[in-house]
């Protein structure tokens, strides 16, 4: 009898102690979190546009997997619970993802507003303007900068492309004075120099809506990027005819010299552009293969025409031709 009083006694002790002990066992099982991983330590966002964050703790398999999202500035980057943040002003919050035992990771977010630097006034350039008496004015790299600042606060692709109608020239030195890399964050800025058809210079401040002028709104236009600008300084007409009126002495003095169908483009700007520039215009090239065109540059000034090998062109629905130029003058198109 004795012997089973000890043994009962043992058996209660044991059972006691390991069910204290059972707690101090488990907790020591937990996996915590040590850190956590986010998707992008920086990231750009516009004002109305969206963008998904994502994170994880690690280490991968601990237990609680919660993770909350702050913003530092909620009236400049919105956060929701599945880290997508929303632009809603510019400027720049820290978007944080927090995890269980205060670990936590930071992006730093942009939201573009104005993104270009202060520009000067481009006072030599005013003293040019009278050079270009078509109705139109010479762009200044103040006009440069309130424009493309304009079309960046409605930007929703990756280019961005500001149209002028009424500008006659730009200097190089504008578009350097206007501090263009082209670049903003996420995209780069393209500047569109339309010249409207004689008679309906009206008609084309629709051209600015959809970006791409209607067939009976302008002869063409010539598209500048500033980040290409040389470092020679250059005044770069900007328009393009395709008119009889402004064709007619390069149209006969090639005519002279070419006995099949030609086109005429002619060009404000005469020499160097001092940088690439892509060019369309209304041409009409009934009576042409337009499969296998030939282009000539006609130099007026030496009254010579010289054949440009391997141009690459393009044609559009709308009967626009397109093409590369680094020099001004007229050009012609034959087969």
């Amino acid at each position: 009898m004795r012997k089973k009083g000890i043994l009962a006694s043992a058996v209660a002790v044991f059972y006691a102690v390991s069910t204290l002990c059972t707690p101090v066992f488990a907790a020591s099982d937990v996996i915590k979190v040590k850190s956590v991983q986010i998707s992008a330590e920086s990231a750009t966002v516009r004002v109305n546009q969206t963008r998904t964050l994502s994170a994880y703790v690690l280490p991968l398999d601990a237990d609680d997997q919660i993770i909350n999202w702050e913003s530092s500035n909620p009236e400049i980057v919105d956060v929701d619970g599945d880290g997508t943040i929303t632009g809603i002003s510019p400027g720049t919050a820290e978007v944080t993802a927090v995890a269980a035992n205060n670990r936590s990771a930071v992006c730093v977010v942009t939201v573009p507003g104005t993104v270009l630097k202060s520009i000067p006034q481009d006072t030599e350039n005013k003293d040019r303007s009278e050079a270009y008496a078509d109705g139109g004015e010479v762009l200044s790299a103040a006009t440069l900068r309130v424009k493309v600042e304009e079309a960046l606060k409605d930007a929703k692709n990756e280019t961005v492309t500001v149209a002028f109608q009424d500008k006659t020239a730009v200097s190089t030195a504008a578009l350097r004075a206007a501090s263009f890399t082209a670049e903003y964050e996420g995209g780069k800025v393209l500047l569109k120099f339309i010249t409207p058809l004689k008679g309906q210079e009206d008609d084309a401040g629709s051209l600015f809506s959809s970006g791409q002028p209607a067939t009976s709104a302008a002869q063409g236009w010539i598209i500048l990027d500033p980040a290409q600008a040389g470092d020679e300084d250059h005044t770069i007409g900007l328009a393009v005819y395709t008119g009889s009126d402004k064709t007619q002495a390069a149209r006969t003095k090639l005519e002279a010299v070419f006995d099949g169908r030609i086109e005429i483009i002619q060009l404000s700007h005469q020499g160097s552009f001092g940088m690439p520039v892509e060019i369309a215009a209304k041409a009409d090239l009934s009576g042409l293969d337009t499969g296998n065109l030939r282009f000539y540059r006609y130099d007026s000034a030496e009254n010579t025409y010289t054949a440009l090998t391997g141009q690459t062109y393009q044609l559009d629905e709308a009967g626009y031709l397109h093409f590369s130029a680094s020099q001004g003058g007229a050009y012609m198109i034959t087969n």
